[in-house]
């Protein structure tokens, strides 16, 4: 099979081309100027699983993962905001998902199903500088479910405006017999989806227009090899185009991508973003030069003596954690958490899956009135999400959420770091107003429930114990540890606090985690500082021998401690306003200062 190069387009596209660039220039001019590249901003276009739950798919949670572990901070929102190019321009890396596990298969949010409108300003985007990492089907169909390719028999720029971005034209084909093979990186090549047995029919490769397309990997049969996985350079953007978006799906087996090697994707996207706007900063997650953060959280529960020897202990350590209440009748332990920071974990223990909304409602307000005190932040009881309970919290003004849990050992269900939920419900799809900062998975109630029954023998305390000390080790070290992640402790009184053997755990993984360069925080001061960063964007301007660092923010306020890094060696910081510094490190130079709205560093080299 042939694939012909076209160095010029037909006059018809060629004249549409300059359309395009005439536009594009209109709209650049009536936007504030400034110098510098924008450091990644990352938008994932999803509407999370679970009937609004809040839990993002596993790939999702992966990509999440890993941008921001390089300090591209993510945010996730529904594809509505296709439909405002301020809100787009916000972001210089798009993810869009056309696979089943991101309701590829619903109508009501799948990204296979795109108007031209949307489609044209995803194309603009690009040409501007914007990173696209999209599946084979995005935009396919109409949005009256009509498919383009049985309309026009192929994908061309004339009806799919997305190919001339891509640089090519698809057309759907049956790849029984067919497997995908390439090479990426070192790390990342070889045979990336086995032979198909069956009958599938996808979308390949039928004509490549443009000398910046670039084949990553092939479908290959016998001798005959049609192009799979593509990056191409259009305009002062790239784009990459999936021939199944489960290659990013850590889920999948039997010759998909492994974990492992989804990272080594998304890191060479990074390289590759990093290369062509010649940027050699970057955001460090976590402010101070810190590789990770933790917080200590606790549900309510358990006798007086249980709580003070918790509390006792992380007052030695210097740790505030952030105890989520419920109704509790003892006056006397009630009077000792009024001294610590409270958030709710609802009047009851009522399911928030199987109630309706006013029960919600009612358990929630309940709360407040009982404490006498207006919460910011909410654990859901027995950490069961629902739609409605999400809807209720942001309606009520809740800033953030911390039940949907990490477990990145086992499978990928919550995140390692805060992300904005996603929730959905039959035709509903939004974002709440609020933070999901994910708790540990596996908690101590887990190892300790016998706690709570008569025959519960010294040596299965310690026994127990154990186990749980090598948990909170291995979560430590194999879930937060790999993507310089959030730790977020959960813990009960009436289990960690029974005695001086369940308290060992505890107080071992603290050990662990000071040794190491960790924020240790709240989860409220985690909320505020994500909030924060949301709304500020960071431009690097780099010169010869200095580089200039902007910083643009919708908040008001101070972000204290702010860091960006960089392998090049630095001799000197100065800020506009406010304390900077530079901390060496392992082979780099972290940059330490004051972010506001309109802040300038001058960063000089040695």
């Amino acid at each position: 099979m042939k694939y012909i190069k076209y160095l010029l387009f037909s006059s018809l596209f060629f004249l549409s081309f300059i359309s395009c660039n005439n536009k594009q220039k209109d709209k650049e001019e009536s936007v504030v100027k400034h110098d510098g590249y924008m450091l990644p901003r990352v938008l994932i276009l999803t509407t999370g699983t679970n009937k609004g739950s809040g839990v993002m798919a596993e790939g999702i949670i992966l990509a999440s993962q890993m941008f921001n572990k390089n300090g591209a901070f993510v945010t996730m929102n529904s594809r509505d905001v296709l439909l405002n190019k301020k809100e787009l321009n916000k972001y210089n890396i798009i993810i869009i998902p056309t696979a089943a596990g991101y309701h590829d298969a619903d109508r009501q949010y799948s990204l296979t199903f795109m108007s031209n409108e949307e489609l044209k300003t995803i194309k603009e985007w690009i040409y501007n500088g914007g990173l696209l990492i999209a599946g084979d089907n995005v935009g396919r169909n109409l949005m009256d479910a009509t498919d383009r390719t049985s309309l026009y028999g192929e994908l061309t720029p004339g009806d799919w405006p997305l190919a001339e971005s891509f640089g090519i034209s698809l057309i759907e084909r049956n790849m029984q017999g067919y497997r995908i093979d390439g090479e990426i990186t070192p790390e990342l090549k070889g045979n990336f989806v086995p032979k198909y047995k069956d009958n599938i029919w996808a979308l390949t490769v039928d004509t490549i227009y443009s000398d910046s397309v670039k084949v990553l990997a092939n479908w290959i049969k016998d001798n005959d090899s049609i192009p799979a996985l593509i990056q191409s350079k259009y305009g002062n953007g790239y784009c990459f185009l999936l021939p199944t978006f489960y290659l990013l799906h850590p889920a999948n087996a039997g010759g998909y991508w492994s974990t492992k090697q989804i990272n080594e994707f998304y890191d060479y996207v990074l390289k590759i973003f990093n290369k062509n706007n010649r940027v050699s900063f970057h955001l460090n997650i976590w402010p101070n030069a810190n590789d990770y953060a933790f917080c200590a959280t606790l549900n309510a529960n358990g006798s007086l003596e249980e709580y003070n020897r918790v509390l006792d202990f992380f007052k030695k350590v210097d740790i505030k954690p952030s105890l989520f209440v419920n109704d509790i009748s003892d006056s006397t332990i009630k009077e000792l958490l009024k001294k610590y920071t409270l958030q709710s974990n609802g009047f009851s223990k009522i399911d928030h899956q199987i109630v309706p909304f006013y029960d919600i409602n009612r358990n929630i307000k309940l709360n407040e009135i009982a404490w006498n005190k207006k919460f910011t932040g909410y654990r859901f009881p027995y950490t069961r999400t629902s739609y409605w309970g999400f809807e209720c919290l942001s309606e009520l003004g809740y800033e953030f959420d911390s039940s949907i849990g990490v477990d990145n050992l086992e499978n990928y269900v919550g995140c390692a770091f805060p992300y904005n939920i996603p929730v959905s419900n039959n035709s509903l799809y939004k974002y709440v107003d609020m933070l999901e900062i994910s708790p540990i998975m596996n908690d101590d109630y887990y190892f300790y429930e016998r706690i709570l029954t008569d025959s519960y023998a010294d040596k299965d305390i310690k026994n127990d114990a154990q186990l749980y000390g090598k948990y909170l080790k291995n979560f430590w070290q194999y879930a937060i540890v790999p993507y310089n992640g959030l730790f977020v402790y959960l813990g009960h009184p009436v289990y960690i606090g029974h005695s001086d053997s369940t308290m060992v755990p505890l107080q071992n993984i603290i050990k662990e985690i000071q040794k190491e360069k960790t924020w240790i925080t709240t989860i409220e001061d985690v909320s505020k500082y994500w909030n924060q960063i949301e709304k500020t964007r960071f431009y690097i301007n780099e010169k010869s021998n200095y580089a200039e660092l902007l910083v643009l923010s919708a908040d008001t306020n101070t972000i204290k401690n702010v860091t960006v890094k960089t392998a090049i060696k630095l001799s000197s910081v100065s800020a506009l306003k406010g304390e900077c510094k530079i901390i060496e490190r392992n082979g780099w130079n972290y940059v330490v200062f004051d972010a506001f709205n309109n802040q300038k560093l001058t960063l000089k080299y040695e």
